[in-house]
């Protein structure tokens, strides 16, 4: 009677571990969810509130769009605070901290809009070493550069 007695009380508390393990790991995954969605809204809140007027101008029809766009000094800082942020971004990418899918969905343009952009082409050629952060998240969306 004390084996049995034993014995269901092992299976009981394998039973609760189990339990208690998966829900965990489903406290864990939701918690990773919630965690990237915040993420997420970060950089969406960033590109709006910072760097929206860039990438207004660079995208097809933009105010620097044209080849023979000209670019001041200032734009150019903008610009590359702006690359600064994708660059940051293909970081929390090789962490998987953010998935690559939905990064090409939300911003893949974006970063299509600066490799089309002549005078960006030609500074980030001039320098390659300075922007290989960017020119790998380029490549991983899927662009020549």
């Amino acid at each position: 009677m004390a084996e049995t007695l034993t014995t269901i009380f092992n299976a009981i508390t394998g039973i609760t571990a189990i339990i208690g393990i998966i829900y965990v790991s489903a406290q864990v995954s939701a918690s990773r969810k919630s965690t990237r969605a915040q993420l997420w809204l970060m950089i969406d809140g960033r590109l709006l509130e910072y760097h929206d007027s860039v990438y207004k101008n660079l995208r097809p029809g933009g105010k620097w769009s044209a080849k023979d766009a000209v670019i001041s000094d200032v734009e150019w800082t903008e610009i590359t605070a702006y690359i600064g942020l994708f660059e940051r971004m293909k970081v929390f990418l090789d962490d998987n901290l953010l998935d690559l899918q939905t990064f090409k969905l939300f911003y893949g343009r974006r970063v299509g809009n600066l490799i089309s952009n002549p005078y960006v082409r030609n500074r980030i050629d001039g320098d390659r070493n300075s922007w290989k952060f960017f020119i790998n998240l380029a490549k991983l969306v899927g662009y020549e550069i």
